[in-house]
């Protein structure tokens, strides 16, 4: 991070007059949550972002920027267990971009950032002890080519993540579902390097295709693996992920998206269920495909926004389990689908109301929910003010 910094401060030194252009959001919602008959009290969400443009020259800008959110109301996407269906979460981001125009349709940028995650999962826990709370940093470059009509980027990204709080077995929860690849002090930290490979292309007027390629190496600093036998072997966890995503999208007077995401994951991670005595080999490898249309109506005093989500993941190896736990030969798949309704009404230029709903349908073959709800229905509902500067 030193080296990063000291590389900022020299391509910096190019000043000229600078230029400031400072760009503002934040959004205040309240709502509520429900799922399996149990509804959440009241609660609110809010989402903050500010950017200060710093044109330094004719070629080179800076932009500092701040992103942060609270959610006190889990929304459809982030109810995956039913163990932790209300809990609040709040994430804090700053980065900081350098841009730097090297010659006409040619970008270079640099990007260093620092992450913050907290979270509740548990009446009795409280922001800043959350066993799922993380520190990220991170530092990665981007050239961006344009030639009409494509735009083409290729970046590569460094991210390291520690988790202060998290040990294994260090709740009943965990004690319960553990396996013999979770004990150690660090076993959540990992290291990761992505690659990205990025090209649009502007068909005809309003209407755009997007293709997108990332591979992602991550590497667990303390996630021993296990044998067949129950001793570890001397290798570390290292997952290997293959995403591309395609995306066709128009714009007008109201604009049509259709996205489709292919995600594969193929980790040298055992399982060694010990309750049980059974050793599951490549447990935490699956393949994932997302279906994602969305339309957005632009009327005249209305936004609104409908979209629908389909995912499906399935494991290659690991097994599903009968209501006692037992496994059978079957293999392991999760489906998800998402509804969500959006509608936006301007106030001012800068100042809106929001309104959001949504509705999750969670299922799978898994027959044992002992630990896990796998089969579920969720929804929840936000409504408030945003504000644009």
């Amino acid at each position: 991070m030193k080296k990063a910094f000291l590389l900022f401060i020299a391509l910096s030194l190019r000043v000229q007059a600078i230029e400031l252009v400072p760009m503002a959001s934040v959004e205040l919602m309240g709502g509520g949550a429900y799922s399996g008959g149990e509804a959440s009290s009241f609660s609110g969400n809010v989402e903050a972002e500010g950017i200060l443009g710093l044109k330094l020259s004719e070629s080179l800008s800076l932009l500092p920027r701040y992103k942060g959110c609270y959610e006190g109301v889990s929304s459809a996407k982030r109810l995956e267990t039913g163990k932790h269906l209300f809990q609040q979460n709040q994430d804090h981001t700053l980065s900081l971009k350098l841009i730097d125009e090297i010659r006409p349709g040619l970008k270079g940028k640099l990007l260093t950032s620092y992450k913050k995650s907290l979270s509740v999962e548990t009446e009795d826990e409280s922001f800043g002890n959350g066993d799922y709370d993380y520190d990220q940093t991170g530092f990665g470059g981007e050239v961006e080519y344009r030639s009409a009509p494509f735009d083409m980027t290729l970046g590569l990204n460094r991210y390291s993540a520690c988790f202060p709080n998290y040990q294994s077995l260090a709740s009943s929860f965990e004690t319960e579902t553990a396996g013999l690849e979770n004990v150690g002090k660090d076993t959540q930290d990992y290291k990761t390097n992505e690659l990205l490979a990025e090209i649009e292309a502007e068909l005809r007027p309003g209407l755009f295709l997007n293709s997108s390629l990332l591979w992602t190496n991550k590497g667990f600093l303390d996630q021993s693996i296990p044998t067949e036998s129950g001793t570890f072997s001397e290798e570390k966890r290292r997952d290997k992920i293959q995403e591309l995503s395609l995306s066709l999208s128009h714009s007008g007077k109201r604009k049509v998206e259709f996205s489709l995401d292919l995600l594969t994951n193929n980790s040298n991670q055992n399982h060694y269920d010990a309750e049980k005595s059974r050793f599951l080999p490549n447990f935490y490898d699956y393949r994932e495909l997302t279906l994602n249309p969305s339309l957005t109506l632009y009327l005249s005093s209305l936004d609104l926004s409908l979209s629908y989500s389909y995912t499906k993941k399935r494991y290659k190896d690991r097994p599903k389990q009968d209501t006692d736990g037992n496994y059978l030969e079957e293999k392991l798949y999760l489906k998800s689908q998402i509804l969500n309704l959006c509608l936006s009404h301007p106030l001012t230029d800068r100042l809106f109301l929001k309104a959001n709903a949504s509705h999750k349908k969670s299922s799978s073959n898994m027959e044992y929910e002992e630990i896990y709800s796998y089969n579920y229905s969720s929804s929840s509902y936000l409504f408030g003010v945003g504000y644009e500067y």
